[in-house]
């Protein structure tokens, strides 16, 4: 699978979009996981785990492009600041991770894709 991102700071919340293409049948359930680190790698918000769309990922096909949005609500205890969110998949029945590869086919840290952001005072 192959995924494309983009997020943006709606005051406290953010909205995580993506784009997942995929690259093989994949016949078997994942969740998609999204988590907020600050810049000492701290997780700032428990884990959002859930279904991707409203297609099980047991169904996506080879060339099927699933568009996923993902409203994170920040606590007011998170400052503004440069920020990490990490998202990938796992089984829930295992926890095992779906494996994660960068732009040049190399494994990713913790099997987790990653975006930088920096999240800014509310207006």
């Amino acid at each position: 699978m192959t995924t494309r991102q983009e997020t943006r700071q709606d005051g406290r919340e953010l909205v995580l979009t993506t784009a997942w293409l995929c690259t093989n049948d994949v016949g078997e359930d994942y969740t998609m996981f999204v988590q907020l680190f600050d810049a000492s790698n701290t997780q700032r918000k428990p884990q959002a785990d859930g279904p991707i769309n409203s297609l099980p990922v047991k169904w996506w096909r080879q060339g099927d492009v699933i568009v996923d949005e993902r409203r994170l609500v920040l606590s007011d205890d998170i400052p503004p600041g440069a920020y990490a969110i990490k998202f990938g998949l796992y089984k829930p029945s295992t926890f095992e991770r779906m494996p994660a590869f960068d732009a040049d086919d190399k494994p990713l840290a913790d099997d987790a894709l990653k975006t930088e952001i920096s999240l800014t005072p509310d207006p």
